[in-house]
């Protein structure tokens, strides 16, 4: 039935929403045009079974990491993990070479976690309890800001 997501376009949507990928980036990862990824999308056409095996494959990645994040990659898609080839370096081979993609993904998945780690709470509440002044009610936080705000 034309126009209803199959499997292989269900796939297609994780794969491409937690790698970060565009359809142009989706396409080269995948090895074909871009107008046969959006009719696989699209639920016009099938994959052939040599294309179907490395959706399978992408989708087992990518619900690799779907498990270890909820977060999809990100910037990191491009970023070095492994002297200088990155995790789109690795998907864009004819073989996708399992171990090495998984050590990326580990080595992301560091990353993020220190990203996360190092994030400061940038909020008035907390700015007032680290520098130890005395916090205001909540409606008096929100009319002064109202104040400062205005134009």
């Amino acid at each position: 039935e034309e126009g209803k997501l199959t499997e292989a376009g269900k796939e297609l949507a994780l794969i491409r929403h937690y790698f970060s990928l565009s359809t142009t980036d989706l396409s080269k990862i995948l090895l074909v045009e871009r107008p046969t990824v959006y009719a696989w999308l699209d639920g016009k056409a099938e994959p052939h079974p040599e294309n179907r095996s490395r959706i399978r494959k992408l989708f087992i990645i990518a619900s690799k990491w779907r498990e270890k994040s909820s977060l999809s990659i990100g910037k990191f898609l491009r970023e070095p993990m492994d002297g200088e080839l990155s995790l789109i370096d690795y998907l864009l081979r004819n073989a996708l070479e399992m171990e090495a993609i998984d050590r990326i993904l580990a080595r992301v998945l560091e990353a993020v976690d220190r990203r996360a780690k190092t994030k400061r709470d940038r909020s008035v509440r907390a700015i007032v309890k680290q520098t130890g002044f005395k916090a205001l009610p909540p409606e008096l936080e929100r009319e002064r800001f109202d104040q400062i705000t205005r134009f």
